[in-house]
């Protein structure tokens, strides 16, 4: 298993997991339906929806060689999805295209699980001072 923890810039509640490759922009992913959504998986990587608008939570980002067991400790909301690469190489990603500081090499091109964790306030008047996210990823 790898394991690294990142920051992300939150801009406009988005954020995204995107092939460096960027044959295909996980950014143009679209969910299913507008209003009640966490992830969407596709080409390209995962779109991800935050509580807040505009904040640089932590994501603690998992490669796993099988699906892991439920994590022990209590999320807020979780999501599955699967996603897939051209590249081997995934960063997190802001709207405006800021990078997150670290670079998570995949075993090879292809399809990939995702399942995200989300914790903290979801108060929609305040930005969450204490949201943190965990993101696991195994092949398909």
């Amino acid at each position: 298993m790898t394991v690294f923890d990142d920051t992300v810039d939150v801009e406009y509640s988005r954020f995204c997991l995107q092939d460096m490759e960027r044959m295909d922009s996980a950014l143009s992913l679209r969910p299913l339906q507008d209003d009640d959504w966490l992830i969407v998986g596709g080409p390209g990587g995962v779109l991800f929806r935050s509580a807040g608008s505009d904040h640089n939570p932590p994501v603690r980002l998992e490669l796993w060689a099988v699906r892991p067991e439920p994590p022990e400790t209590r999320w807020r909301e979780s999501a599955e999805a699967v996603f897939t690469t051209k590249g081997t190489e995934l960063r997190l990603w802001s709207v405006t295209a800021a990078l997150g500081e670290r670079t998570l090499v995949l075993p090879g091109p292809g399809e990939y699980h995702v399942e995200a964790f989300v914790r903290g306030e979801a108060d929609p008047d305040e930005e969450p001072e204490d949201e943190e996210w965990l993101v696991r990823i195994w092949p398909a």
